[in-house]
């Protein structure tokens, strides 16, 4: 793998701004869910923003992350599962971010694809 680029085994390192788009993409859901969708509810208002919100979260934001990052995610899991240094606590991190780049990879992404097959496309 070290002649193909990858000096490292860390998955933080070699997902880098992939890694930040899936925290941004991630935040934005826990925002959506756990703040706008009580506001929205309680109060009546901000309900074209959270529409809005709704149709960029789901799923045009997901499907982004999946089809251009997949084979990063999967490389990034193997490299780190395989061959784990816990010599530092960003191992450690990169480990636990390995494994769920491996969930993303193996059970996530493609039960979402599964589900846009009977999203009308409208």
């Amino acid at each position: 793998m070290e002649d193909l680029g990858y000096d490292t085994h860390n998955s933080v390192l070699l997902l880098g701004s992939l890694g930040v788009f899936a925290f941004i993409y991630w935040s934005k859901v826990f925002f959506y869910i756990f703040i706008l969708i009580p506001f929205v509810i309680f109060s009546k208002k901000g309900m074209k923003f959270a529409k809005k919100m709704k149709k960029e979260l789901f799923f045009t934001g997901l499907i982004s992350i999946t089809l251009e990052g997949y084979f990063e995610y999967i490389i990034a899991a193997y490299l780190n599962i395989t061959r784990p240094a816990q010599e530092f606590s960003g191992e450690i991190v990169g480990s636990a971010l390995a494994w769920y780049s491996a969930f993303l990879c193996l059970f996530l992404f493609p039960l979402i694809w599964v589900c846009l097959l009977f999203v009308p496309q409208k």
